[in-house]
């Protein structure tokens, strides 16, 4: 049998390193290419003649993830017209999904208010409302490329 000796071991400091590297190396909260990251909650940059309503539409990423939420209305106060699409925002690259794809929206004008929004490969936020509504909200998630 082997003993270990002490010159086996590594230092203290030697592992404290070991360790520190290891985080820093896979837990990066700041590298926008690494497994981690996350940006936290940003404001959706808004189309003109558009605000939020209630809940601000925000975007967030972390890794792969993307989260969208939030609620939209018109600044004039007039209803999105029913089955007419209207682009509402853009998300930046880095947040958008790959390929096109389509989610379930909530109207606010209770019963058959629902519809339809996407966002481009480009980035355009796009929503199709079933019924006339005031306001539209929104809430997904879907992984980016």
């Amino acid at each position: 049998m082997t003993l270990l000796q002490p010159t086996d071991v590594p230092s203290r400091a030697g592992i404290n390193n070991a360790i520190t590297t290891e985080i820093a190396a896979h837990a990066s909260t700041t590298d926008p290419n690494g497994p981690h990251y996350d940006s936290g909650w940003i404001d959706i940059p808004l189309r003109a003649n558009r605000q939020a309503s209630g809940e601000v539409p925000r975007y967030r990423r972390i890794g792969r993830q993307v989260f969208l939420r939030g609620r939209v209305a018109k600044t004039d106060a007039t209803n999105f017209a029913a089955n007419v699409q209207d682009t509402i925002g853009d998300l930046p690259a880095g947040f958008r999904p790959n390929p096109l794809t389509m989610w379930a929206i909530a109207g606010s004008t209770g019963t058959n208010s629902g519809g339809r929004f996407w966002v481009t490969t480009a980035g355009e936020i796009i929503m199709q409302p079933q019924n006339a509504t005031p306001n539209m909200s929104v809430a997904t998630t879907f992984l980016n490329n």
